[in-house]
């Protein structure tokens, strides 16, 4: 018997009912992000069938979520290096040792254990600390939740995590804080833990129907379902001759031309008019989507009849994509590290590459020596993606201020100049799919925009250079894809 009164059999009593956890059955706080973001994959945790999961997870991804963790580990002991750390990370162990923990009043207890197996939940939190400006049945104090999350901005669904397992702790303690934690990269968010108990009780409602069976979700869109069930989705999709396998087509849209026009399958879509589109789909929306299927059953791009294309053009001409890396990896700050560009006069790809932070500011140089006195020139780029880089390159480093900003003025958008005129049948004005429309292929399909910061990584740590050929020959492909649309519009421009 503790001195608080209560036992550590009796705070097991309180969190296990005499229950074993079942993580197939049981709801975890974690699964708050697939209730609010993806229940038709949660609907298939539950009730497709296994062998059809095929794990599609990223290289870039599974690196996220380990340095998640160790990042979760230096904040832990940066801010709190009393904290106890339960190990191992699951099981009746760990549970014992949490509640011991918290028995003993121990200052912070990372990575706890927290049932409420009567109510079917339980999960292991980040960090529960102790405060005593209130008692609980452990003592004069009680433990409130901390949620730690490597993000920038906060999400609903993190603090639905952070209150349910608040609620956990109540159970285990006897006392209720009223507010939790959700620790941001930048700031630490205070929550009112009764301005979210609602939705806490709706995202569980929604989880047990889902895993009896009761509700089945809305099917993501053609290629849009996560890993593992993109796959098992699209076959779904593909049987039924789902809308959306006409790419122009999202979930919503696929709604609402269900429920206002009676059309169920893609090829319905043949029947319909402009102005059936419209009717379902607003006017803008609905002609911009009438232009695409019109593109998308020729295999052609189709120029608005009423639109004209009008993209500035100087004597020299510059197609030019930058790689970057972003806050994630623990020691390699976020730069440019790689700068593209094909010059149409030349003929020739060029490309400069920084081996770490440190050189950012000597291949911006390079590349401004490149391309002479921008006056003469017209840079391409697709989306406002490099623009917003260059700017953040001269914070870094403000005494390219000048020259940076008289390249940015001769800079232009090619998707800007292009979208809403000319249509694709394509999901997005991307690159990498106007591109491949347009009969473009990149060499490598391995290969992306973060595939690329991994080799880039793992280049800066073992100098292999066939890592850094890989990104470069994908940046250069970046660069000709642009080359290639530019070419097929401006064609479709001079035959109007």
């Amino acid at each position: 018997m503790s001195k608080k009164g209560v036992s550590l059999d009796a705070l097991l009593r309180r969190a296990t009912a005499g229950l074993e956890p079942n993580s197939e059955t049981m709801f975890k706080p974690s699964l708050a992000y697939l209730v609010s973001e993806d229940p038709y994959g949660l609907w298939c945790r539950y009730h497709a069938p296994k062998d059809q999961a095929v794990d599609e997870t990223t290289r870039y991804e599974k690196l996220r979520m380990s340095w998640g963790s160790d990042y979760e580990l230096r904040w832990v002991h940066q801010h709190h290096p009393e904290a106890i750390e339960i190990k191992p990370r699951w099981g009746i162990e760990a549970l014992e040792a949490t509640l011991k923990a918290m028995l003993d009043g121990v200052p912070a207890i990372h990575a706890p254990q927290l049932w409420d197996l009567r109510r079917e939940i339980f999960g292991v939190g980040d960090l529960i600390v102790r405060c005593e400006d209130a008692a609980s049945d452990l003592g004069r104090y009680h433990y409130r939740v901390r949620e730690i999350k490597r993000s920038k901005n906060l999400k609903d669904y993190q603090v639905l995590q952070a209150v349910l397992y608040n609620r956990l702790v109540d159970r285990i303690q006897g006392y209720r804080p009223t507010h939790v934690d959700v620790v941001l990269t930048k700031d630490t968010v205070v929550a009112l833990a009764s301005d979210y108990e609602d939705e806490c009780d709706a995202a569980v409602e929604e989880w047990r129907l889902i895993r009896d069976g009761k509700v089945e979700p809305e099917l993501p869109a053609f290629d849009e379902a996560g890993s593992p069930w993109r796959l098992y989705t699209n076959s779904a999709l593909e049987k039924r001759r789902d809308l959306t396998l006409f790419p122009g087509v999202s979930a919503s849209s696929r709604r609402k031309l269900q429920e206002r026009l009676g059309v169920a399958r893609v090829d319905d879509l043949e029947n319909l008019r402009q102005e059936d589109f419209q009717r379902a789909l607003g006017p803008t929306t609905g002609r911009h989507v009438y232009y695409k299927y019109r593109a998308f059953t020729s295999g052609m791009p189709f120029l608005a009849p009423d639109e004209r294309i009008s993209i500035p053009r100087r004597r020299r001409r510059f197609y030019f994509d930058f790689e970057t890396c972003d806050d994630f990896h623990p020691s390699v700050s976020p730069h440019v590290y790689m700068i593209g560009s094909f010059d149409a006069q030349e003929n020739r790809y060029s490309v400069f590459v920084a081996r770490g932070a440190a050189e950012e500011e000597k291949i911006f140089r390079d590349f401004l020596a490149h391309v002479g006195d921008p006056r003469n020139a017209c840079l391409y780029h697709w989306t406002g993606y490099e623009i917003g880089q260059m700017e953040h390159v001269i914070e870094r480093h403000p005494r390219l201020k000048s020259r940076l900003s008289r390249l940015i003025e001769s800079c232009v958008d090619l998707k800007a100049a292009i979208a809403k005129r000319v249509f694709f049948g394509t999901r997005t004005y991307s690159i990498k799919e106007v591109a491949p429309f347009l009969g473009f292929q990149w060499r490598q399909e391995d290969v992306d925009a973060y595939e690329s910061m991994v080799l880039y990584w793992e280049w800066l740590e073992d100098g292999d250079p066939r890592k850094i050929e890989r990104v470069v020959r994908y940046n250069e492909d970046d660069c000709m894809a642009m080359v290639h649309v530019d070419s097929a519009v401006e064609h479709i421009a001079q035959a109007k």
